[in-house]
């Protein structure tokens, strides 16, 4: 665990989160053992909640976090732990409740946070237009934001004058099945068919994987991360399968 989310939250941990867990998740779930979640963020031990369209992202009922935030906890605590080491700037875009918390509480780290119409963050800028901080950040991660951008090239050009040289930015996004290309008409502008082409009314695109290029286009040195390529027992224990980082480093 990154940290515990609600150390001493009675309510949250033992009855608000079972409750939601009872009304939400049918019972044969609840007593199915494979059905059941090892949070690597929070500590949640128990049945999962399946939110959305997809049945294979189980949600954490207690930090709400997804497959990809477990895999993303993965990868800074096991994989590259310097990353959030003592001293290093940590630039969280559009933070979630479940990895803005735990990650903020890591002694010694700098994390700061930014968003555009958000309470409660460090900056408030438009990554369209503007850049957070006087100085660079060691690492930057944006989760699900770049689907909401108009101009998301703009975005990542920004986004990567952000970093200091040798820094690295991890990316989130929703993908297409099927290893199908990005789907993008800005000319779409009604909520329903934005829905139903690009997954939500408020998505201006559906990334392929070809966003590989687009990020690598920004002047990124680009990896890409399957869920596959983690610990085999850890993806089985914290239920992080199918999902995919994007790493863009800027080159030193």
């Amino acid at each position: 665990m990154l940290t515990a989310y609600y150390p001493n939250n009675v309510w949250e941990r033992w009855i608000h989160s079972p409750w939601r867990v009872l009304r939400r998740v049918p019972w044969r779930d609840i007593l199915d053992r494979e059905k059941r979640l090892d949070c690597n963020i929070c500590g949640w031990r128990g049945p999962y909640i399946v939110r959305g369209r997809r049945t294979d992202d189980p949600h954490c009922p207690l930090c709400k976090s997804a497959n990809r935030h477990r895999l993303i906890a993965w990868y800074l605590t096991r994989a590259r732990p310097d990353l959030v080491a003592p001293g290093r700037r940590f630039l969280h875009v559009a933070p979630e409740r479940s990895l803005g918390t735990c990650i903020g509480r890591i002694p010694g780290l700098i994390y700061e946070s930014c968003d555009l119409a958000s309470a409660g963050v460090t900056y408030r800028v438009d990554l369209q237009r503007e850049i957070a901080g006087e100085t660079p950040f060691d690492t930057i991660m944006i989760n699900h934001v770049l689907e909401h951008v108009q101009d998301d090239r703009a975005a990542l050009r920004n986004l990567f004058r952000m970093l200091r040289p040798g820094g690295l930015c991890l990316v989130t996004v929703p993908l297409r099945p099927n290893g199908r290309p990005t789907d993008e008409d800005p000319t779409v502008v009604d909520p329903n068919e934005r829905g139903r082409r690009f997954g939500q009314p408020d998505h201006v695109r559906y990334y392929g994987l070809d966003i590989v290029d687009r990020i690598a286009d920004q002047g990124f040195t680009t990896e890409v991360l399957y869920s596959a390529q983690a610990d085999p027992a850890a993806v089985a224990r914290h239920t992080m399968a199918n999902e995919i980082l994007f790493l863009a480093s800027r080159p030193k």
